[in-house]
C-alpha cells in the first residue's frame, strides 16, 4: 500500500517557487500554513516539501507548517481522496489551536482543493486568527467538468462512471469521496444544495450562518489565483469564485454577478468594498506559474501584519496580471504498474467525477472500439443541455 500511495504522490503537480526576504512579528516573520492539493502530501520532496524548503530559505526565520492530514504521508495522501472534508477541517482547526507558534496569527496558502479547505478553516475556526488567505487555483464554487480526461479506455473508469451516473449526491459517494463534496451540478441546483456535505455549507447555500460571515470578514486579504490556461478545473471561473449560472451548463457568471455576492450571504461584497478581495491571474495551466510571478505577486501578501499591498483596480478590487512567460514545472505522470490498482482507481475516480457528469450514459469502451486508431476518446460536451 505504501508503494502504491507513493506512486500516486509522485503524480502530484510539482511546483518550484522562489521568494525574497520579508519582515514579520516575533523574529520579523508571520507564520505560514500550507494545505496541499489532491494526490499530494505535506512533505512530498517534489512538490510541497520543495515549496516549504524554498520559502524557509528565502524568508529567514519564518515558521512554515505544511499540513499533514493523518499520521504519516501515506495517510495524508489517501485522506485527500477518502476522508470527509468536514473531519479534515476539524483536525486542522485542532492542530492550529494547539500550535503555540501560531497563536499571534498566521497567513495561509492553499493549493487547488486546499484553497477551499483553508477557507472553511477561516470561517469555522477564528482562533488562532488567519490574517491573509491565498488560494492558488482553489475551486470556491466547486467543479462541474474537466476538459482533459485521462483514463478514457480504462475499465476502472467505466466502473466509476456507472456509480457516478447513479448520482454524485448519494450518501455513499458524499460520505466517502472528498471530491464529491465540492461537486456542484448547476442542472440539479436543489439536489446540490440539499445533499452537498461540504461546499453547500461553507457557501451558505442552505442557511446563512452569521458566524461564518463574521469570521471570513476578519481576513485582512483574501487572494484568489486563477490559471487562464487551466485544463484541470472546469469551469475555471470557480478559481475567482464565479461559476455556471443555475439551471444550465453554458453561461458563467462572475462572483459579483452571483446571488451569493448580491445578497452578501458570506460577506464577500463587504470585503470587496473594503478592498480585501484580490484577483490574480497567470497564463499557466493548473498550478503552473513562473518563479518571477510568484515572487512579484504572492510574496507581498506574506510581508507584514497588514497582508502586504497590491494595485487596486477601478472597481475597488486588487488585480494583477502576469506579464512574464510561465516557467512550466511539469507534473510527473509515471506509468502505472499492474499492482497499482488502487492508485489508478483514485486518479480515475477524480477524472470520472469531473469529466463524466451524472447525465452521461455513453459507454466509452464501445466508443473506443469504434475508433481503433485512437488511444483515448475525447467526447464533446454539449453546454446547452449539460450532456455528452
Amino acid at each position: 500500500m505504501a508503494a502504491v500511495l507513493l506512486a500516486l504522490t509522485l503524480a502530484a503537480p510539482v511546483l518550484l517557487v522562489a521568494s525574497g526576504p520579508v519582515p514579520d512579528t516575533n523574529n520579523g516573520t508571520v507564520p505560514l500554513v500550507l494545505w496541499h492539493g489532491m494526490g499530494d502530501s505535506c512533505c512530498n520532496p517534489l512538490s510541497m516539501g520543495s515549496i516549504k524548503k524554498m520559502i524557509e530559505e528565502e524568508i529567514p526565520g519564518i515558521y512554515v507548517l505544511s499540513l499533514m492530514i493523518g499520521k504519516n504521508v501515506v495517510e495524508d495522501t489517501e485522506n485527500g481522496f477518502f476522508l470527509d472534508v468536514n473531519t479534515q477541517v476539524s483536525m486542522v482547526c485542532s492542530q492550529l489551536a494547539q500550535d503555540a507558534r501560531l497563536q499571534g496569527g498566521y497567513n495561509a496558502m492553499g493549493f487547488s482543493q486546499g484553497g477551499q479547505f483553508l477557507r472553511a478553516v477561516a470561517q469555522r475556526c477564528p482562533s488562532p486568527p488567519m490574517r491573509t488567505l491565498i488560494s492558488v487555483g482553489g475551486q470556491h464554487q466547486g467543479v462541474y467538468g474537466l476538459p482533459r480526461c485521462p483514463g478514457e479506455s480504462s475499465h476502472i473508469c467505466d466502473m466509476i462512471r456507472e456509480a457516478l451516473n447513479r448520482g454524485a449526491y448519494s450518501d455513499l459517494v458524499q460520505k466517502h469521496l472528498v471530491q464529491a463534496q465540492y461537486w456542484h451540478d448547476p442542472l440539479n441546483d436543489d439536489l446540490y444544495k440539499q445533499h452537498s456535505l461540504f461546499l453547500a455549507d461553507i457557501n451558505q447555500e442552505r442557511v446563512v450562518n452569521e458566524t461564518y460571515r463574521k469570521n471570513l470578514q476578519q481576513l485582512q486579504k483574501f487572494v484568489m489565483v486563477k490559471f487562464l490556461q487551466d485544463t484541470v478545473v472546469d469551469p475555471v471561473d470557480t478559481e475567482w469564485f464565479g461559476f455556471l449560472k443555475a439551471g444550465q451548463a453554458k453561461e458563467t457568471e462572475t462572483l459579483q454577478e452571483s446571488a451569493l455576492y448580491r445578497e452578501d450571504r458570506l460577506g464577500l461584497a463587504a470585503m470587496d468594498e473594503a478592498h480585501k478581495l484580490v484577483f490574480l491571474s497567470t497564463d499557466g495551466d493548473h498550478l503552473q506559474f513562473s518563479r518571477e510571478w510568484f515572487t512579484a505577486n504572492l510574496l507581498p501578501f506574506l510581508s507584514s501584519r497588514t497582508g502586504g499591498s497590491v494595485r487596486v483596480g477601478a472597481a475597488g478590487r486588487g488585480v494583477a496580471e502576469n506579464g512574464l512567460g510561465p516557467v512550466r514545472t511539469e507534473a510527473v505522470w509515471p506509468a502505472w504498474p499492474p499492482w497499482s490498482l488502487r492508485a489508478g482507481f483514485l486518479w480515475v475516480f477524480w477524472s470520472s467525477l469531473t469529466c463524466f457528469r451524472p447525465e452521461r450514459v455513453k459507454n466509452q469502451s464501445e466508443a473506443a472500439a469504434a475508433e481503433p486508431n485512437r488511444t483515448s476518446t475525447e467526447p464533446q460536451w454539449n453546454h446547452s443541455n449539460g450532456k455528452y
